[in-house]
């Protein structure tokens, strides 16, 4: 009787292990699947209308104590490599926003992030998610 139980015990153990890696693996995967860069250009992020999902990859060149941040729209050369462009992007950090590799603290002039939002039909954007970058694509001069 008492090795019937240790196999039980030990069955419960490995099961929950399984349970555990396989619970982590799925997670791993649907992260990585949500942060595919975005490739929106110049024309996409100005034409975007009033409420408007969209996004967009920024290197940020201001952020203000208001949560107000500032930064110009990048354009992909390689899958690693983008290329700043003429076109600011304005965007409100709000309390709610989720930073993904990251925390609120990166989301500074330098960094490199991809911003998730919605358009308010004047050139800007509230931020719902933020993507820091800055580890894996460079900017080219």
């Amino acid at each position: 009787m008492s090795n019937l139980r240790k196999i039980l015990a030990v069955g419960v153990v490995l099961a929950a292990c399984a349970a555990i890696v396989t619970y982590l693996g799925f997670d791993i995967v649907g992260r990585a699947m949500q942060m595919v860069p975005a490739k929106t250009d110049a024309s996409t992020y100005q034409a975007a209308k009033s409420g408007a999902r969209i996004k967009a990859i920024v290197v940020v060149e201001t952020r203000q104590s208001d949560g107000a941040v500032t930064g110009h729209l990048l354009v992909p050369v390689t899958e690693t490599t983008y290329r700043k462009t003429p076109t600011l992007v304005r965007a409100q950090v709000v309390p709610a926003m989720r930073v993904i590799m990251g925390t609120p603290d990166d989301v500074k002039p330098g960094a490199v992030a991809q911003f998730d939002g919605v358009a308010d039909g004047a050139g800007g954007m509230t931020l719902s998610r933020v993507v820091i970058l800055s580890a894996y694509v460079h900017v080219a001069s």
